[in-house]
Order: structure tokens, then C-alpha cells, then sequence
């Protein structure tokens, strides 16, 4: 805890300004490439790098951009997702070491194309059979709503290759995205990053 006070304390300046340039509705070009500057420094700082993401989590919750029910959503998936025996295992496992609980992603946790097919039939998208195969229908499915959400991307003046970096949650294609107040329906985003899944 020491330790991260101390590095409250470090980078205060630069959190300062930072805060202050991301409460700016327009930047100079000075002030962009200063705020590209800071982002750089905290790639190399892991500690800056998270005190980054909480003034991020600041200025979200200030400039109305953060979705509290989505909020309150991921809150509830993530207690479902994590129990005590995990939290043991993390509280005591040795730092430094690769834990195999973090690395793995649990597949079981994803829908299963049956599911997917189904939120995509919701959405108006899929008209085929219920049946669990990746055939030429459901990947048109995927297709439409890829479509669907680059156009959405392009009506709020971002660019439509925007989705290829939120699908690879590139943190600075979806901090513009955020930033810059442009909405983003998160379920279609994460229901069309489950095609690299099943194709």
C-alpha cells in the first residue's frame, strides 16, 4: 500500500494534467500531442498505467460517459465468476510465478454458438435453424452485425476499422471512443467477437 502511495504522490503532476486535458471538449495540437506523451509513458510505467485508468474511471463517471447499468452488470458477472476458492488460490499463490488459473481462459464461460445464434436471431439477424453449426448462414449472420455496428461507428464520425481495434479491446480505440462520447453497445461488441471462436 506504501508503495502505491508513493506513486500517487510520483506521478501527481502528470495525473493533474492529464485529468485536465481529458476534461477538455477540444484539444490543440500541443495539447494532444501531450496527452499522446503521457499515454506513451504510462506504457511503460505499469503503476502510472493504473492511475491512468482510475482518472480514466473519474473523468467517465464526471462526463456522464460511463453506463451504470452496464456497470452494475459486469460488477454482477464478475462476483458470479469469482468464488472464494479462486481468491484463495490467488491470495496465495507466489508472486512472480505464471498462474495457470490467470492465463486460462475458461471456455465454458463463453455461449455456445447455439446461444450465439440465438442473440443473433434476437437482434434480427439470423434466420436459420437453431442447430450449433458454423455454416454460410450463421457467418452471414456475424457478417450483418459487423455491418451493423461499423455503420453505427460511422454515423458518430469514427472510423469503421474502429471495430477491428475494440474487437482486439485496443484501450486507445476505446478510450477515443469514450472520450470523444460516442456510444457503444458493448453485448453486439462482445457477441461478434465470439465468430473468431466458431469460425
Amino acid at each position: 500500500m506504501d508503495s502505491f502511495i508513493q506513486a500517487s504522490q510520483t506521478h501527481r503532476a502528470v495525473l493533474k494534467e492529464y485529468y485536465k486535458l481529458g476534461c477538455l471538449s477540444t484539444l490543440t495540437e500541443a495539447e494532444e500531442d501531450r496527452l499522446q506523451e503521457i499515454l506513451e509513458e504510462a506504457q511503460k510505467d505499469s503503476m502510472l498505467d493504473a492511475l491512468i485508468d482510475e482518472v480514466d474511471h473519474i473523468l467517465g463517471h464526471e462526463l456522464g460517459l460511463i453506463d451504470e447499468k452496464f456497470v452494475q452488470q459486469q460488477q454482477g458477472k464478475l462476483k458470479s465468476t469469482i468464488d472464494s476458492r479462486w481468491m484463495d488460490h490467488l491470495l496465495t499463490s507466489h508472486i512472480g510465478e505464471l498462474d495457470p488459473l490467470l492465463i486460462q481462459e475458461d471456455e465454458s464461460d463463453l455461449p455456445s454458438l447455439e446461444e450465439a445464434q440465438t442473440r443473433l436471431k434476437q437482434e434480427g439477424l439470423y434466420n436459420g435453424r437453431i442447430d450449433g453449426v458454423f455454416g454460410p448462414i450463421t457467418k452471414q449472420a456475424f457478417r450483418a452485425l459487423r455491418r451493423r455496428i461499423q455503420e453505427r461507428l460511422e454515423k458518430q464520425g469514427l472510423p469503421t476499422d474502429s471495430i477491428d481495434g475494440i474487437l482486439k479491446e485496443d484501450q486507445s480505440v476505446i478510450e477515443r471512443v469514450y472520450r470523444e462520447g460516442k456510444k457503444l453497445d458493448l453485448q453486439e461488441v462482445e457477441l461478434l467477437n465470439l465468430e473468431a471462436k466458431f469460425s
